[in-house]
């Protein structure tokens, strides 16, 4: 009997869970997460700096809040859609709801009176696109072990890979930290026996370094010149 018992119980507590997917909960979290910080950090606080009724406003949200979560997870059932398509049909509900919320404080606070032009809320769709954008930038350049500034102290933006700008900024690269792990306070590229050839001074005394072929140190000089702002086409200037 005891063992009949528990084999039941054993038997629901995992339909439970099979009910609660965690799929689900994650498609759920970051739309609910994202209105709720909107609210909180941006919406809230506006509220209360220009006096716009700031808790029958809350109560809103917060009723819209709930509203929104019991329909995206009730309204498959009462439609009688089960399945991967009742839970979209829930989650698009919900999104609409919170949506709405979303546009109808700006559409009423920026009409009050009490809020400065300069002041309105405004959902800038440009901002968030343009972040989009450099984030993929991000993601699809390549990696490089230093941080070059250019003008205006600002980093250079490291090249896509594959690319033959890349492969320039990689051999830019390789003779300074080369320098750097010598401890070398400076580094000397010029023109040697065949080519080349890298040259640093340690503790006062030069040493030298690996040869370079005109191919390859021509484009290397030209990065660290543009780097530097310099005029490429002056040759005469170290």
């Amino acid at each position: 009997m005891i063992s009949g018992i528990q084999g039941s119980g054993v038997a629901l507590f995992s339909t439970g869970f099979v009910l609660v997917s965690w799929w689900k909960a994650l498609l759920f979290l970051p739309v609910v997460v994202a209105w709720a910080w909107l609210i909180s950090t941006v919406y809230d606080k506006h509220a209360a700096r220009f006096h716009l009724a700031r808790e029958r406003w809350n109560t809103i949200h917060l009723t819209v809040g709930v509203v929104a979560l019991l329909a995206g997870l009730l309204v498959p059932a009462f439609a009688g859609i089960s399945g991967i398509a009742g839970f979209i049909v829930g989650w698009l509900v919900m999104v609409v709801l919170l949506a709405g919320d979303v546009v109808s404080y700006p559409m009423v606070a920026n009409k009050d009176p009490r809020v400065p032009e300069a002041h309105r809320v405004r959902i800038n769709l440009d901002s968030l696109r343009a972040a989009r954008e450099q984030k993929a930038q991000k993601k699809l350049a390549g990696t490089a072990e230093l941080v070059v500034l250019g003008g205006g102290k600002k980093a250079i933006v490291v090249p896509q890979k594959e690319t033959p700008e890349f492969e320039i900024r990689v051999a830019s690269e390789r003779p300074v930290l080369k320098a750097l792990e010598a401890r070398a306070a400076q580094l000397d590229i010029m023109p040697g026996e065949g080519g080349y050839a890298t040259r640093y001074l340690v503790d006062g005394v030069a040493q030298g370094g690996e040869a370079m072929g005109a191919s390859e140190a021509g484009p290397v000089i030209d990065f660290w010149r543009s780097a530097a702002g310099m005029d490429l086409s002056d040759r005469r200037r170290q």
